[in-house]
């Protein structure tokens, strides 16, 4: 993962509270922005500060969505927030075709799982060349997603 102050902070965020659903905890961490001088994105920030106020989590989701859309992690941080991302049902099959082809291409991984799911999008890509949906792919897709966040979440 890059090393920084901004990075670390939002993982831990994320990973620590938001996986979890710990609404409590995570605003005991995230009032921590404003102790830390933080340069976040404004509209990551925003999110947050949004969820400090009202304590919705939906906040902090938007707030890891955008970090998908900026590929503010590493490959293998960025795959695990995607399958939270999948496991509370807020990205479609076509965003994450989109975000794992993206973040593939800018690095390797030595996860079996991850190498599984991106065949996968492999597979769902060229099906999409020929203009087929297929369907068992896209559930395997999901499937794969999912444990990975199970199995790297912890």
């Amino acid at each position: 993962m890059k090393k920084n102050d901004e990075v670390d902070f939002l993982w831990t965020l994320f990973s620590n509270y938001l996986f979890k659903l710990d609404r409590d905890g995570a605003l005991d961490f995230a009032l921590r922005i404003y102790e830390k001088e933080l340069l976040l994105p404004k509209d990551i920030k925003d999110h947050i500060e949004f969820f400090i106020e009202n304590k919705d989590l939906n906040e902090l989701e938007n707030a890891a969505l955008l970090c998908l859309k900026i590929f503010f992690f590493d490959f293998i941080e960025h795959v695990i927030l995607l399958s939270f991302l999948v496991e509370i049902n807020r990205v479609s099959i076509e965003d994450i075709v989109k975000s794992l082809t993206v973040a593939y291409s800018l690095e390797l991984t030595e996860y079996p799982l991850v190498e599984e799911a991106m065949d996968l999008v492999w597979l769902i890509n060229q099906d999409g060349e020929l203009s087929i949906q297929n369907v068992a792919a896209e559930a395997k897709l999901r499937d794969t997603l999912l444990l990975i966040f199970k199995r790297y979440s912890h």
